[in-house]
């Protein structure tokens, strides 16, 4: 296991990972509809943040317009 993967498994008290995202108008995804972004988090470990990622992405497959995606807040 390398380095980075160590830290994404485990909790990272510098970094923490959020999943944003939600309906846009249009397909080049440069503008959320009446600006409702949502949130989710912050999750202590990109694994965590990545398992609700494919839950949200799944659940919303069928919606062209709409996209999620894993942001990262470093603390230090």
């Amino acid at each position: 296991m390398t380095d980075l993967a160590r830290t994404e498994t485990r909790a990272d008290t510098t970094r923490q990972f959020w999943v944003i995202g939600g309906e846009f108008r249009d397909t080049s995804f440069s503008e959320i509809v009446d600006g409702a972004v949502e949130a989710f988090g912050p999750f202590p470990t990109y694994d965590t943040a990545l398992r609700l990622w494919k839950e949200r992405s799944q659940a919303t497959r069928p919606l062209a317009h709409v996209r999620y995606t894993i942001a990262v807040n470093n603390l230090g």
